[in-house]
């Protein structure tokens, strides 16, 4: 274990001379995967993945589209018969909106939604269909979110100050 932690954090250790052919970063989760869990890999990695995946009603396809991973090595990452590589890690964080390290440990989500269990169906709907628009629809109806919000906000301005007059009236 003292070798493997002397490989990651050592700047001048020469990867290469490891293995050429080998995701090198997957290749030393791997083995220290292993080695914290007395020779067994962490299907525990898996599960949080696919269930971050569900509960925030994401497909596989969809993950498959935004992180190039293949149908056959995600269903392989969620049963736990392989690790994701490094650039798969980055990806899997962002989209399911978590930290590599909790993806990884399970500590630590630092998710700017983390808890994801009071969104409506309707709101999930509307994801949904914005996922699945051309980027230029998206931008349209960004744009008409973004005027619908500024002119609540304005209403809202507009109430407040009528408020503020009424109440130095009666005073």
């Amino acid at each position: 274990m003292l070798f493997l932690k002397w490989i990651i954090f050592n700047p001048k250790t020469n990867i290469s001379l490891i293995s050429k052919n080998v995701n090198c970063f997957s290749l030393i989760l791997t083995i220290y995967l292993i080695l914290v869990n007395g020779g067994y890999m962490d299907s525990m990695i898996g599960l949080r993945i696919k269930e971050r995946r569900k509960k925030l009603c994401i497909t596989q396809s969809q993950i498959q589209e935004y992180c190039g991973i293949s149908s056959g090595n995600l269903s392989g990452i969620e049963t736990g018969r392989y690790l994701p590589s490094a650039s798969a890690l980055i990806g899997l964080s962002k989209i399911l909106e978590c930290s590599i390290d909790w993806i990884l440990t399970g500590e630590s989500l630092n998710s700017k939604n983390t808890d994801c269990a009071d969104i409506k169906e309707t709101d999930r709907q509307l994801l949904d269909y914005f996922h699945n628009m051309s980027q230029a629809d998206q931008e349209d109806l960004m744009l008409i979110a973004e005027m619908k919000y500024n002119k609540r906000k304005r209403q809202e301005k507009s109430a407040l100050s009528k408020g503020d007059n009424i109440t130095s009236e009666i005073a």
